[in-house]
């Protein structure tokens, strides 16, 4: 092969590897463009379900909550009906008291529970906003109509406790302003949550 001729080869090779590099480069920038869009894109999921309550808790009937269902539990005849041991989230206040909500209008002064209890069963209230309301708890027999016990403290804790077993109610009532509250039922109050104005507490004379 003549000097010519092999400088001739050497061209044509050249320019065919250099076509070919070209090719695979505007390929590569191709394949980044059409790849781009999809990562700019934020992934969406849709999840559906239904949101259930633990077992041991529960929620009071009638909240402040424009959008949680009404079911009044004002009187002991519309009592509403709790297990043991339980841990119950609720709402009671003076009308026009408190933050704007569905009962803010006419308030909700009082919320009644029936629950089975043994005798010597403790059950705990405590106040989410201590500063803005004062809400009392009350032990009374099945029917509403004789007093077990009360608690009517002005701070954040309230405690009664059962003195016979059977069906008994149980009463929220504001006293003063509005507050969300947690029920406690069937556990015993570790010592911060013990009240101190407790009408079965012992009566010391003088004092």
């Amino acid at each position: 092969m003549t000097h010519a001729r092999r400088l001739a080869f050497l061209a044509l090779v050249c320019l065919g590897a250099c076509s070919g590099s070209g090719s695979s480069v505007r390929q590569d920038a191709t394949e980044q463009q059409q790849a781009a869009p999809h990562a700019n894109q934020r992934m969406q999921f849709r999840l559906s379900g239904t949101l259930r309550a633990n077992d041991g808790s529960a929620v009071d009937g009638d909240v402040n909550d424009p959008h949680a269902p009404l079911r009044p539990n004002d009187s002991p005849a519309s009592a509403q009906p709790i297990a043991t041991p339980i841990t119950l989230g609720g709402y009671a206040g003076l009308a026009r008291a408190g933050s704007h909500g569905a009962l803010h209008g006419r308030g909700d002064v009082s919320d009644f529970y029936r629950v089975h209890l043994k005798a010597g069963q403790a059950v705990s209230l405590e106040v989410a906003e201590p500063e803005a309301a004062d809400l009392d708890l009350y032990l009374w027999n099945a029917a509403g109509d004789r007093l077990h016990d009360a608690s009517t403290d002005t701070g954040a804790h309230e405690t009664v406790r059962a003195s016979e077993s059977g069906t008994q109610l149980l009463e929220v009532a504001a006293y003063q302003g509005a507050s969300n509250y947690l029920l406690v039922v069937g556990h015993d109050p570790i010592p911060e949550i013990q009240s101190g104005l407790q009408l079965s507490a012992d009566f010391i004379p003088g004092e």
